[in-house]
């Protein structure tokens, strides 16, 4: 059993968000656990699973699709549930960098 506390910090245009997320896995269900909490009283719970390379986010309004590249980057898609339908919200790619 393990935990990993991620600390990230996101800004968008001029908007600001700072957040804190603690990671666990849950053998049960042979899931990934993030509880997050950020700057602007926010909170939430989340799953991920990781099916032959792509990751998928779960939570109850936000979802994510992405994949590792053999480039060292992490990409894909935040989708958020508004009006009663899945829509995107941001495309991510993020690089590794030693």
């Amino acid at each position: 059993e393990f935990f990993l506390l991620h600390k990230l910090e996101v800004r968008i245009g001029e908007q600001r968000n700072q957040t804190l997320e603690i990671m666990g896995f849950d053998s049960s269900r042979n899931k990934f656990t993030m509880q997050h909490y950020d700057n602007k009283g926010g909170s939430g719970f989340m799953t991920a699973t990781e099916n032959d390379g792509s990751w998928t986010y779960t939570g109850e309004t936000l979802r994510f699709s992405g994949r590792f590249g053999e480039d060292d980057t992490f990409s894909g898609t935040w989708q958020q549930f508004s009006n009663g339908k899945w829509m995107d919200f941001i495309h991510i790619k993020l690089r590794k960098y030693t």
